[in-house]
């Protein structure tokens, strides 16, 4: 057994943090651990927030390819059921061209779905996606903005 010094309670060891590098010495438990983190991240949110930048700029920075492919592949899956080699298929068939307007973007190609069945439709770029989703993928709202924008040409 061992005592946390926050709550003075004795508990077992598996509740309490452990390093795999050196041997646990830790004297708090896992429970108030948890409630001085959250307390001190509410009291201190600004700094936080930077901090978290800062190491999520040096993560990306230090990560391998095979990393980095790892977690988009990670991603797409759990996002859309697509595979990284599936994505790349689709870019390679649309010739790394938007589906919607045809342009060749700066940034990757977003995947674009069907909110109601989740199937995907294609790669777009982020202006055509953004445009799809704010007119909520309803062809009715779409053609109406069609009208709209031929009536108002200049």
């Amino acid at each position: 057994m061992q005592t946390c010094t926050k709550c003075n309670k004795d508990k077992s060891p598996s509740e309490f943090y452990t390093r795999k590098d050196r041997p646990s010495n830790r004297k708090v438990c896992r429970q108030c651990h948890g409630k001085a983190t959250k307390k001190y991240k509410s009291e201190n949110a600004e700094k936080c927030s930077i901090k978290h930048k800062k190491y999520m700029k040096y993560w990306n920075a230090n990560r391998t390819e095979a990393q980095k492919r790892k977690s988009t592949n990670s991603r797409l899956k759990n996002q859309y059921g697509i595979s990284l080699n599936d994505y790349e298929d689709m870019k390679n068939r649309q010739h790394d061209k938007c589906a919607i307007c045809g342009n060749i973007p700066k940034e990757t190609l977003q995947v674009d779905h069907c909110h109601k069945t989740g199937l995907v439709r294609g790669l777009l770029c982020r202006g055509c996606n953004s445009g799809i989703g704010g007119l909520r993928d309803n062809v009715d709202i779409l053609k109406s903005a069609i009208e709209y924008l031929e009536q108002n040409k200049r």
